[in-house]
């Protein structure tokens, strides 16, 4: 098979998973790491944009430039280097030295007036020897919230990929909620999904099927070998056994639920025609009123 996955500018081509927390973007950005050409970032990268969407690389295109916007940029990077280097977050940007870091960061400020190419420019200088390190070809970012900044990324790598994973919102906000996200409200977790699936549909829909692909996460666990199939093809590269060692069994049982009516209610006001989109209601999961989950 073609290899699809490089740029036409002979550099290799990131993959971003992105969507909403709770989605799959996890399973779906490690079963992609395990093929033999690519190599998931350990955990969420969150440089490019923080949970939020206050912080991150992505002010480079958004803020006038100055030097509170600097500062703001370089506070992010300090973080984020802070958290995952010491933290418990699998040893990320283990394999770069604090000093080299900064170095790095500070090439990145001089010349962020050209924010796409400087962007670019410290992304692979900082990732680069984590590939050479895995031995593979291409990085992947699980970031969830890069889905929202779409636009600004393909600014950056004009051939990156996208791959976004939709879960029922019912089952991501009755998530959300168990992890006290969202002040445990259940219809704003319902918004908050609603919000990241949407703008990373619209973003990646304008890209064309070529650079954005939805997987249904249903699906995925249902019959992974079929979706990581239709992923790798996407990928423009062979599937391999690997990928589907994220999956279990016990994985494919996770959608016999019931949902009450007012979950169905509310989820069909937020997002009308979602579910009938991708067939995630059906009339045997609705619970007899005043039942529960």
């Amino acid at each position: 098979m073609k290899d699809e996955t490089q740029a036409s500018d002979g550099k290799a081509s990131p993959v971003f998973v992105v969507g909403s927390g709770r989605c799959g973007t996890t399973i779906l950005d490690q079963s992609i790491g395990m093929h033999s050409q690519f190599e998931s970032l350990p955990f969420e990268a969150q440089v490019l944009v923080s949970p939020d969407m206050r912080n991150g690389l992505v002010r480079a295109f958004q803020d006038p430039p100055g030097n509170e916007r600097t500062d703001l940029i370089r506070a992010h990077l300090q973080n984020r280097f802070s958290f995952l280097h010491n933290g418990r977050r699998l040893g990320f940007c283990s394999w770069t030295t604090k000093e080299a870091y900064t170095q790095m960061t500070e090439d990145l400020l001089r010349d962020i007036k050209i924010p796409a190419s400087s962007i670019r420019t410290f992304l692979d200088k900082l990732y680069a020897p984590y590939l050479s390190m895995t031995g593979a070809r291409f990085w992947i970012d699980g970031t969830p919230a890069n889905g929202c900044i779409t636009k600004e990324i393909v600014k950056i790598y004009p051939e990156a990929k996208f791959v976004h994973p939709i879960r029922n919102g019912i089952e991501v906000a009755r998530s959300i909620v168990r992890k006290g996200w969202k002040s445990g409200s259940f219809e704003r977790a319902l918004h908050h999904w609603n919000i990241w699936v949407s703008r990373a549909r619209y973003f990646g829909n304008s890209l064309g099927s070529d650079r954005y692909i939805e997987i249904d996460f249903q699906s995925l666990t249902k019959d992974p070998a079929a979706e990581m199939l239709k992923v790798s093809k996407f990928l423009g590269v062979e599937m391999e056994e690997s990928m589907l060692n994220r999956f279990s069994p016990t994985r494919a049982n996770i959608h016999r639920l019931k949902y009450e009516k007012w979950e169905i209610d509310l989820l069909q006001k937020i997002a009308p025609g979602m579910s009938e989109e991708f067939g995630w209601i059906r009339h045997d999961a609705m619970m007899p009123p005043n039942g529960r989950p």
